[in-house]
């Protein structure tokens, strides 16, 4: 009788473990969405990137040069985030029919300025030996 009675509580600790084990898979799958994927409704044609506002255009244009794809974009101002001067960067999201977002990176901008400015002050000190 003991015994049967450990297996029935094998068997019911398996049985909430495996359902708990299924749980968490499915968990996974929502939070990293590869039901998107699988169903085909995620963008795969979709890149995330960084631009700098390089210079303006005469013509009220704005210059982003994206040095990790090689290439420069020319966009319009007034579709550009409010605040956007030149040596702001931008968080980019591409497709392949153009710009789907772009956001102002305020910390990425103060970052590279920092770096922009000690490089420039580095410079001069050598300069000036």
């Amino acid at each position: 009788m003991k015994h049967k009675l450990k297996e029935s509580k094998l068997a019911n600790f398996l049985q909430v473990l495996f359902l708990f084990g299924a749980l968490l898979l499915i968990l996974i799958i929502v939070e990293y969405g590869m039901f998107g994927t699988i169903l085909g409704t995620r963008d795969e044609t979709e890149v995330i990137t960084f631009g700098f506002l390089d210079r303006w255009k005469s013509d009220e244009r704005a210059v982003i040069l994206i040095e990790e794809l090689d290439m420069e974009i020319v966009v319009p101002e007034h579709n550009l985030p409010g605040g956007s001067r030149v040596h702001s960067w931008f968080q980019i999201t591409l497709k392949e029919d153009g710009i789907k977002h772009i956001l102002i990176d305020y910390e990425k901008t103060k970052l590279e300025n920092k770096k922009a400015l000690q490089l420039k002050q580095r410079l001069n000190r050598l300069k000036g030996e």
